[in-house]
């Protein structure tokens, strides 16, 4: 399966849809309250016999985190734990076991809707970094984020020369 973690999940809306598509989905926030009504709009989804909800292999998993604070090798794996209220080792990274290892655990996508233009106003390194220390080799980053040609429609001015800049500038990322 393809292992996703959508990062500022909000309602959760897309990790669902990517769960609903057969990925291992995953969606992270740091605001408690859209965390816990995430949570509830995936149960009362999974409740309705044949919806798509119903039918994925494997539930959505969100997890009330910041960031910037994931532990190193964060997978899919340690946010089940997490959720299920498991102590998270903070320093080492998750293991696997071999018949789901991918590359330790990390991520085939790591999809971003209007976070990474929140997160690079804190610390635009750090934030490359952490999805870096997320996506598999050779994994996909999807972000998608305020266009620069049309700031009044538009949460964030960010043009996409900076966004290319920001993840290719150490040579970690290849645009496609």
């Amino acid at each position: 399966p393809v292992r996703s973690i959508e990062l500022g999940c909000a309602s959760g809306a897309a990790t669902r849809y990517l769960a609903e598509k057969g990925c291992q989905a995953v969606g992270v926030d740091l605001v408690p309250g859209v965390v816990e009504l995430a949570r509830r709009i995936s149960s009362e989804q999974l409740a309705v016999p044949g919806s798509a909800a119903a039918c994925a292999r494997w539930p959505p998993v969100y997890v009330q985190a910041d960031v910037f604070q994931l532990p190193k090798g964060f997978s899919f794996d340690q946010a089940v734990a997490t959720v299920a209220g498991k102590p998270v080792d903070r320093e080492a990274a998750c293991v696997v076991s071999p018949a789901v290892a991918n590359e330790s655990g990390r991520f085939d996508l790591v999809f971003d809707c209007q976070c990474f233009h929140c997160l690079r106003v804190f610390d635009e390194a750090k934030a490359v970094e952490v999805v870096a220390s997320l996506l598999r080799p050779g994994g996909l980053l999807l972000v998608l984020t305020g266009n620069a040609n049309e700031p009044e429609i538009s949460p964030a001015v960010l043009t996409k020369a900076e966004l290319v800049d920001a993840f290719t500038s150490k040579g970690e990322f290849t645009v496609l």
